[in-house]
């Protein structure tokens, strides 16, 4: 029997992403990509296209625009084995690491053009596909001698989006949004990385943040483990609650505590003590500190288990099955009890806190009810 090929419309692919899917996303979906190539430094240059302000429309929200985005490594470079891994959409490659082989597809969701530069083993290596990819092809090119291994991209004409004049700039924004999501990689590797965000004008640095893990406090670590009632064998599942605790004058009570479900060692959502249970820990009676909470599992490192735009999980919130033997609730109870050790630890008249908080609630409902 012959062998035939399946062939996929990328455009539709493309059209097929959430509309939710930003600079930001690119950004992120790049620096893991770079990560994944063993790359220990990541440059995200974004390009700002000045709109004088008599040619703005009167609707326009009157912030300067993304003229392009530049990101480079210094990774492996796009090796045979990764260009056929590119050229092949939900290819499994590096799967084991989260990838669900369809982040490229986001940069065309955003951006007109993407060029890929790179220098890898095999030599050099150059590609440039449009949206419409009439044109997509990796050319052989020759590698400057003694050059290291690294890729860029340049992604250039972003499509529009409300605004006539493209898709506004707002440095800190994008810097934060790609922050919070890379932050569990920065925290959570042993080896040191360093992320550069840079805001220009045409040649000049308006301005450059540096995010490096070496700068970063240690984690600690608690493990709680959750077993399933579903099937006969009764699994059970290890989740690794990686914390720390800084002190810091400046913060709200209202910005004390942040923390991440993570996948992949990239956060995909937030949880307070709030959505995860009723705490017994006043937290409005810590002030002064920076509390930061990990919680990963390789349960939650499946790929059926995270929505494709990396926001969300596919986990009920409190019904259980053989696809899906742990509920959020079943997640809950215990990540909250570690954390409510944790914070009594560190916070020893918190439970007195806790216990004078508890009567007045108590006595107010016997006021009310009187």
């Amino acid at each position: 029997m012959n062998s035939v090929c399946m062939f996929v419309d990328l455009k539709s692919a493309v059209s097929q992403l959430s509309s939710r899917t930003n600079v930001q996303t690119v950004c992120c979906e790049a620096i893991m990509n770079s990560l994944h190539a063993g790359a220990n430094e990541v440059t995200v240059e974004l390009y700002e296209n000045h709109i004088p302000r008599e040619e703005l429309d009167l609707d326009d929200d009157n912030k300067n625009k993304l003229q392009k985005l530049i990101i480079t490594d210094n990774g492996d470079g796009f090796t045979n084995e990764n260009i056929k891994s590119f050229l092949n959409l939900y290819s499994p490659h590096k799967a084991d690491l989260g990838c669900k082989g369809i982040g490229r597809l986001s940069y065309l969701k955003v951006f007109e053009n993407v060029r890929i530069d790179s220098t890898s083993e095999d030599g050099g290596k150059s590609c440039n596909f449009n949206y419409d990819l009439s044109h997509k092809s990796f050319q052989n090119a020759t590698a400057e001698e003694n050059k290291k291994s690294g890729t860029t991209i340049t992604y250039s004409n972003p499509k529009c989006s409300k605004s006539a004049h493209g898709i506004p700039l707002d440095f800190t924004k994008i810097v934060d949004d790609v922050y919070k999501n890379i932050m569990p990689h920065l925290y959570l590797d042993k080896e040191g990385i360093k992320v550069i965000f840079k805001h220009l004008k045409g040649s000049e640095t308006v301005s450059e943040i540096i995010k490096d893990s070496k700068t970063l406090p240690e984690l600690s670590e608690e493990v709680f483990i959750i077993q399933e009632s579903v099937s006969t064998a009764k699994k059970k599942f290890k989740f690794t609650l990686s914390y720390v605790i800084t002190k810091n004058e400046s913060v709200q009570d209202k910005d004390v505590m942040k923390g991440y479900f993570c996948a992949n060692k990239r956060s995909v959502y937030s949880f307070s003590d709030k959505n995860i249970g009723d705490s017994k820990i006043p937290l409005k009676a810590i002030s002064g500190y920076n509390i930061l909470f990990l919680a990963e599992s390789k349960y939650l490192d499946s790929p059926q288990r995270i929505d494709p735009d990396r926001q969300t999980f596919d986990i009920d919130p409190t019904y259980n099955e053989v696809d899906s033997p742990i509920s959020w609730q079943m997640i809950n109870k215990p990540l909250l009890e570690v954390i409510e050790r944790i914070l009594l630890a560190r916070f020893p008249s918190l439970k007195d806190d806790g216990e004078k908080l508890i009567d007045k609630v108590r006595n107010e409902h016997l006021h009310q009810a009187s």
